[in-house]
């Protein structure tokens, strides 16, 4: 039985226009954030979709939030059990790597904090892609 956990009481459908042409796959465990929505593999406890929709700035509009001091955190919306952990990483030799990224999410210092939400992160070779390569984009 599949089970569908939301940071929103209301349907997916209603809660975010996101998802108002529907889900990528059948959603097991949502997310909804303000500026992303993320499922989550129960197996993995990784993401295994994430959905964003970028969108260009207007003229004379500045994101000035900044990521400087926003901590990484457990998502309280996905049950413990299915859950990334903060622990899971230490040590671990892999980088938090952002699916949506916070550079995408500077609108808000709300929107920006939620893409540190490990239910938007997945492990990422750290030197030579994480912190080379990827961030190039």
């Amino acid at each position: 039985r599949k089970r569908r956990e939301e940071s929103s009481s209301e349907s997916p459908s209603v809660s975010s226009p996101l998802l108002r042409l529907g889900a990528p796959t059948p959603a097991e465990t949502l997310s909804i954030k303000e500026g992303y929505i993320t499922c989550v593999d129960h197996r993995t406890r990784n993401p295994k979709w994430v959905l964003e929709r970028i969108q260009r700035r207007k003229e004379g509009e500045t994101a000035n939030n900044s990521r400087d001091n926003i901590p990484f955190y457990e998502d309280q919306a996905i049950p413990r059990h299915m859950r990334s952990k903060l622990e899971d990483y230490a040590g671990s030799g892999y980088d938090r790597g952002h699916m949506a990224p916070a550079s995408n999410h500077k609108a808000t210092a709300n929107e920006l904090k939620e893409t540190f939400s490990l239910s938007n992160i997945a492990p990422q070779v750290g030197r030579g892609f994480n912190r080379d390569y990827w961030a190039r984009f």
